[in-house]
């Protein structure tokens, strides 16, 4: 009766761990039958509810396309009711082990941001943007604490597919409406954080692969329509990245590939994929915009970046511990370099190395780069531990999803290069993604561990052999 009761404690275990309930198995989600999306979302807690909604808000921003939406400030309501129900619901991290590099990288630069805040060349600005990085501190704690179970995070990662998908689609009809011709101003996204072409593009590269990584882990469920119309995200993307009229962000879509294509397994293929996409894609790129990249180096722009990096790298010499001060790099640039023959308006750095140089110092170049780097190296983690389940569905798309995270991370790191970006939301909510990611497949494949934890056996248990818990224990929940 003990073993019974100790093996249906590990059973259920397990079922909170995927989310299953009687209306199915977390599986059943990935046929993207709205019926089954809808009878899971409406059953989850207020909480899970509050944190999609933040997600809705701040990246389709539908209050700034729609006036008559603009009544409440809908980002910041949805974060502050996150946190209220989710200690009303008393939700946990689903699983904290491995994320102390990535949760001490988040607080050290948290830590910098004040510090660097109190000695800036103007701290009253500086504190009054604290706000913006203060908001992804909160997120990465409340994303981390209500997604905690593989339903709500396929359902989230879902959402967040959507709702980039709305903006490639958006950016996608604009060019084919122009015949594909080449604008200054490129193609843009949701107001806010994506309005610029650069930042556009930037998104757009991170969103391909991830994308790919949904199709290729759940394709075999979908009729021919619907796999037809999920390719639409990743062309969609892929062409917006070219329609940017973004440098930067070709560049690191073209790093991207070349990271894909030196993977060990299957490279000949991947080169002739490679080849083909890069073909494609060279034909589609307007004339205009090829010229754009025969001037680099010698063009206006380049010239200008040069200068701004320049001085940059001359304010972190001078400032290396807390650099001239959080957000302070235009007050200070008006100050003292500000010259209207130069360029009619102060403008960023036009890097986000140079930006954390500047901003906060070497400290603050060490710690980003110690946060992408820990966030790389968990995603290798997850993928790693998939590989022992390989073939089974929810171990693939588990690895599928963070091999394609750390191909959206290199293409950032290259794109960072050439654009400031340090407090939007793109390494954030990389690390958020990587993080939640690795909780839930740590829940579902080592069950047997974090069960221990809640099952403690008498003495009387101690003494008696029980027998071993099933090696992929999934399948008490799938009805194999």
């Amino acid at each position: 009766m003990r073993q019974n009761t100790t093996a249906n404690r590990f059973k259920s275990k397990v079922a909170v761990a995927q989310g299953d309930d009687e209306q199915g198995s977390v599986e059943s989600l990935a046929n993207l039958s709205p019926k089954t999306i809808w009878q899971s979302v409406r059953r989850e807690h207020l909480a899970f509810w509050a944190i999609c909604g933040w997600l809705f808000f701040e990246y389709i921003k539908p209050q700034a396309i729609y006036p008559w939406m603009d009544i409440l400030p809908w980002s910041q309501t949805c974060i502050i009711g996150a946190f209220l129900l989710s200690l009303a619901k008393g939700d946990k991290i689903a699983a904290s082990k491995g994320l102390f590099g990535l949760h001490a990288s988040i607080l050290a630069f948290l830590v910098l941001i004040l510090a660097s805040s109190a000695f800036a060349y103007n701290s009253a600005f500086a504190f009054s943007k604290l706000s913006i990085m203060g908001q992804w501190f909160i997120i990465y704690y409340l994303v981390l604490k209500i997604i905690n179970t593989e339903k709500r995070f396929l359902i989230f990662f879902l959402l967040y597919l959507l709702c980039n998908f709305k903006m490639s689609q958006h950016g996608f009809v604009s060019w084919v409406s122009r015949g594909f011709a080449f604008a200054d101003f490129g193609v843009t996204g949701s107001p806010g954080w994506f309005q610029n072409s650069g930042e556009f593009a930037m998104q757009m590269a991170i969103f391909l692969p991830v994308s790919i990584a949904f199709i290729n882990s759940f394709k075999h469920r979908w009729s021919k329509l619907l796999y037809y119309f999920m390719l639409l995200f990743p062309i969609s993307a892929f062409s917006c990245v070219l329609a940017s009229s973004s440098r930067g962000g070709v560049l690191g879509l073209v790093a991207m590939g070349l990271l894909i294509l030196f993977q060990k397994k299957k490279m000949f293929k991947r080169l002739m994929a490679v080849l083909l996409i890069v073909g494609v894609g060279y034909l589609m790129l307007p004339d205009k915009f090829k010229e754009r990249f025969e001037t680099a180096g010698d063009d206006g722009t380049s010239n200008l970046r040069l200068f701004y990096w320049g001085l940059a790298g001359d304010i972190a010499a001078d400032n290396p511990f807390l650099g001239i001060g959080y957000m302070n790099w235009i007050p200070y640039y008006k100050a003292y370099y500000f010259d209207p023959s130069i360029k009619y308006k102060a403008e960023e750095v036009h890097s986000t190395y140079f930006q954390a140089m500047s901003e906060l110092g070497y400290t603050g170049l060490i710690i980003l780069i110690s946060f992408a780097g820990v966030t790389w190296r968990l995603n290798r983690s997850t993928s790693k531990a998939m590989l022992q389940h390989e073939g089974e569905e929810m171990a693939d798309f588990y690895r599928n999803v963070a091999k394609g995270l750390n191909y959206g991370s290199f293409s950032l790191f290259v794109t960072c290069a050439f654009i400031s970006a340090l407090y939007y939301p793109f390494f954030w909510m990389q690390g958020i993604l990587s993080a939640t990611l690795y909780g839930v497949a740590r829940l579902r494949y080592s069950p047997v561990k974090n069960a221990a934890r809640i099952v403690k056996p008498s003495a009387q248990q101690k003494s008696t052999k029980l027998p071993a818990f099933p090696a992929k224990p999934s399948r008490l929940t799938s009805g194999k």
